[in-house]
């Protein structure tokens, strides 16, 4: 049976740059369908926060637009709190601290925060939020996870209980949320955005674990895969594109949405370039494939993307059906998100 690649966008969540749709992102999900959309407030090409947020009001139309497009497309946007949130107050968002200070506060207090900050996602229109971060903070000079505060703590117990509580409250508003970084970046000393990282002599089977818990308490189901190399996994293969990171999470629980982090991290692209990281990315059993279009600009190569993806499944059964049980789970996220945007 010949492969219909008429669904194949549904595999990528892309970023664009502008305030508004672009024709090339259009014509994309016109001819193969869209996953999903990432939205970005900084634009690293031009160094300025001139990217798809402005204010309130256009965020709403923004999502709605997106919403529209064929496969009505998930939109997803990272609002950790604190440094790492790209609905800034400056633009008319809500606060919402840092984890690290969030630890810090009363119950109460987490709780107005999460319920502010996430029912305001879902009156915006945006169905993911890509947080909370579970990467224990093991390394405090990290420039990527204990620097920046984006850790609630060291200690387990800490973030279980932070994400047990965004995840009720996320939950309740309409909100979905994934958790990152797998298998745990917060003891790395190298950044993934800027270079390969090896996380074979940090990793702790306490943190593994964390992911394979906490998931299922957080609505979206979902995990977000690092570029970190785990050497006794795969030696020299960042996870993002490992069959053997994606097959441990699978194993402990197989409906789990699997996101890359954004391929155009120097973590991953000094290891393989964009077209090929995203076929080894899919094969290995990677749902979703995240390519923000802002540290890099390849706007232009999306398609050619696609069609390599279906070139591939045409020619081999097994990785079509693969992409075939990855369709399900997309699928299942987008029936939640439909029915989120009606609460």
């Amino acid at each position: 049976m010949k492969f219909d690649g008429s669904k194949t966008g549904e595999h990528f969540i892309l970023g664009f740059h502008g305030k508004t749709v672009p024709d090339w992102l259009r014509d994309y999900a016109n001819q193969f369908s869209l996953g999903g959309v990432i939205f970005f407030d900084y634009y690293c090409q031009t160094k300025r926060y001139e990217n798809n947020i402005y204010d309130i009001e256009q965020v709403t139309a923004l999502c709605e637009e997106i919403h529209e497009l064929n496969g009505t497309p998930l939109v997803f946007v990272d609002q950790e709190g604190g440094k790492v949130r790209r609905l800034k107050e400056s633009k008319g968002f809500k606060n919402y601290p840092s984890q690290k200070l969030f630890n810090t506060l009363s119950r109460q207090e987490k709780l107005d925060f999460a319920r502010a900050s996430f029912t305001e996602l879902q009156r915006l229109g945006v169905d993911f939020n890509l947080a909370p971060v579970v990467d224990l903070d093991l390394n405090r000079g990290n420039s990527d996870i204990g620097k920046v505060e984006r850790s609630y703590s060291a200690h387990s117990s800490d973030v279980q209980e932070n994400v047990k509580l965004v995840g009720q409250v996320a939950k309740e508003v309409g909100v979905q949320l994934c958790l990152k970084h797998y298998p745990g970046v917060g003891g790395a000393s190298k950044n993934t955005h800027e270079e390969l990282i090896d996380l074979t002599d940090s990793y702790t089977e306490k943190q593994e674990d964390l992911f394979h818990e906490l998931v299922s308490v957080v609505p979206g189901l979902a995990i977000l895969v690092s570029h970190g190399i785990m050497n006794n996994w795969e030696p020299g293969i960042p996870a993002s594109v490992s069959r053997t990171a994606i097959s441990r999470i699978r194993t402990r629980n197989e409906e789990v949405l699997c996101i890359t982090d954004d391929i155009h991290m120097e973590g991953l692209q000094r290891a393989v370039a964009s077209e090929e990281a995203t076929l080894h990315a899919l094969d290995a059993g990677i749902d979703l494939v995240l390519i923000g279009n802002n540290m890099r600009n390849e706007e232009s190569s999306c398609i050619g993307f696609v069609e390599s993806v279906i070139k591939k499944a045409e020619a081999s059964t097994g990785f079509a059906a693969i992409l075939d049980a990855s369709s399900n789970r997309i699928r299942l996220r987008k029936q939640k998100a439909q029915a989120n945007r009606t609460m």
